[in-house]
């Protein structure tokens, strides 16, 4: 690409469009919504036709565009990595566009003034990171990003946050709709979707709660749903939606890994609250939609030898924490959560620990000023834990 190619003026042109929706609302004394909510919806449907024509982009789907934009490490991308994440992100807009565009409220012109100003942002930023990593070698010294006319923070402060808390327990005293904060209260749905898939985990497997021996809720195990799904994932399946064990079996409507990454994501926003593109935002709705197939209840599953899964599971718990207990949804004991799989799981905790202990000193004896010692620990570790 080069800034003589078609895509690159049909981008240009595009951006310059995005730029004019929002001049209908400038005048403070007659602000015209319905405009801007035309000039709106005709970008999202040009911007759409544009990315028709992209072969990466059209070749996009679900399941890679996760694999890149639900990673939380994206400071230090090589360049082959940076390019799917653009066609990733330029994916994920179009299928916004495409989804806001069937679903626009007319009558509410005036509530869409949000959506506007951050589909112009993200817009210029997606198309500047695809320019960048798509341009010719031999012309970089020409490219030259698309300026962008309107900004935002990069993060919610306290402020932020205390204003979001205000807002929506007292959501009577705002006069109308339109007077909230979207920007700072759309971000939000991805706490909300981490709690609802740790619930929607607990309900595929049929447990309420891990307690220890007290009856008192066990903290650590919040994402023990998640963790046991993932490491009986039967790698044999191409399309990673089966979960196996010994005479069970899990079928899901989408790859578990994919999952993963939507619960990782949410609950690294539930820790570092970041203001992330709305495209992004609204990926994260699409996909946990897309897990529970748009049902309020339950997800999309299919299960087989329920009662074998569910010992496993207690197996799995109890490995990691011998006193912890499954709590089931029907309230029925499993007969192989005995006292003898509780000794089993305590052998092999001490032998972990122990395992662990000597690891840890014949490392230390390693840096020994004593040659003799710092030898025969080396060839003890080489031998033991290599």
């Amino acid at each position: 690409m080069n800034k003589s190619t078609k895509l690159y003026k049909s981008i240009t042109s595009l951006l310059a469009e995005a730029n004019k929706i929002l001049e209908p609302i400038n005048n403070l004394q007659n602000k015209d919504y319905d405009e801007m909510l035309r000039r709106l919806i005709n970008v999202m449907k040009e911007y759409v036709q544009l990315i028709s024509q992209m072969n990466d982009v059209s070749q996009m789907n679900d399941d890679i565009a996760a694999n890149y934009i639900f990673n939380c490490n994206q400071t230090d991308m090589d360049l082959g990595t940076a390019k799917l994440l653009s066609s990733s992100l330029m994916y994920v807009m179009g299928k916004m566009c495409e989804e806001m565009n069937s679903s626009i409220k007319i009558q509410n012109a005036n509530r869409y003034q949000t959506i506007a100003l951050e589909l112009v942002i993200d817009m210029t930023d997606i198309f500047n990171l695809y320019c960048s990593t798509h341009w010719d070698k031999c012309d970089r010294s020409n490219f030259s990003p698309f300026p962008i006319k309107a900004g935002r923070r990069a993060s919610l402060d306290l402020n932020d946050r205390r204003e979001v808390i205000r807002s929506m327990f007292w959501i009577e005293w705002t006069p109308s709709i339109e007077k909230l904060s979207f920007r700072d209260i759309r971000p939000h749905i991805q706490i909300m979707i981490r709690q609802a898939i740790e619930m929607l985990f607990k309900q595929i497997i049929g447990y309420v709660d891990i307690v220890n021996i007290n009856g008192s809720r066990n903290k650590k195990f919040t994402q023990i749903g998640a963790k046991f799904l993932s490491s009986y994932r039967n790698t044999q399946k191409t399309d990673g939606r089966t979960i196996s064990g010994d005479g069970w079996n899990i079928e899901l409507n989408m790859p578990i890994k994919t999952l993963e990454r939507l619960n990782a994501w949410c609950n690294n926003f539930t820790h570092d609250p970041f203001i992330v593109s709305l495209p992004i935002i609204y990926f994260v709705y699409d996909q946990y939609e897309r897990f529970t197939n748009k049902c309020i209840t339950k997800p999309d599953y299919i299960i087989t030898g329920e009662e074998k899964m569910r010992a496993e599971f207690a197996a799995f718990v109890m490995k990691q924490d011998p006193k912890a207990k499954v709590k089931w949804l029907d309230s029925t004991e499993i007969a192989e959560q005995s006292v003898e799989m509780r000794r089993t799981a305590i052998r092999k905790n001490l032998k972990n620990i122990k395992h662990a202990y000597w690891e840890e000193k014949l490392s230390l004896l390693q840096l020994s000023s004593n040659f003799l010692i710092r030898k025969l620990s080396k060839l003890a570790y080489c031998k033991y834990f290599k």
